[in-house]
């Protein structure tokens, strides 16, 4: 008797936790919101495009100084562009928020994310969380700048190296 209640039950459940979860990600979706995660993801596909044109065109400098023919620069810088615009489409800012109010909803109760987007959604939360997002974008553009000086100029002594070989 009780195997003819058990599917019609477990359904019933799972209906319920789905719905909850549901629940939960809107939530989490919210959170993000408040948080201006798709400016964060937007300014995250700028910079990225940015940091990689930076240490393409280091790249292609550092060729011709080892004596590749200008047309060739020219060329690759062109292909170089477009490789960048490709990456930067690589990945989807909806996929990525979503991702993201998963591992909230995953990671936090109910009550926690109620509290959460609460919190963010006050002025003076957002104005902590806009101080912390720009003192993690200045330490990452200091680690961006200082990762790809030392890259161009690691670049220059193996492109030395490898011209040397040539010989």
């Amino acid at each position: 008797m009780l195997a003819r209640y058990a599917l019609p039950l477990f359904l019933a459940l799972s209906s319920l936790l789905a719905h909850g979860q549901e629940a939960a990600i809107a939530r989490a979706e919210r959170l993000g919101s408040a948080l201006g995660l798709a400016e964060t993801l937007e300014e995250l596909r700028t910079s990225s495009v940015d940091s990689t044109k930076s240490q393409l065109q280091s790249l292609i400098n550092e060729l011709r100084k080892a004596g590749i023919p200008e047309a060739s620069a020219v060329r690759l810088a062109t292909l170089a562009a477009e490789m960048c615009e490709r990456v930067a489409r690589s990945w989807d800012a909806k996929e990525a928020s979503r991702i993201y109010a998963e591992n909230l909803a995953d990671g936090l109760s109910e009550q926690e994310l109620a509290e959460a987007e609460a919190y963010y959604s006050t002025p003076g939360a957002q104005k902590i969380h806009q101080a912390i997002s720009r003192g993690t974008a200045k330490m990452v553009e200091y680690i961006n700048s200082r990762t790809s000086a030392a890259g161009e100029a690691e670049l220059g002594k193996f492109l030395a190296h490898a011209k040397a070989l040539r010989k």
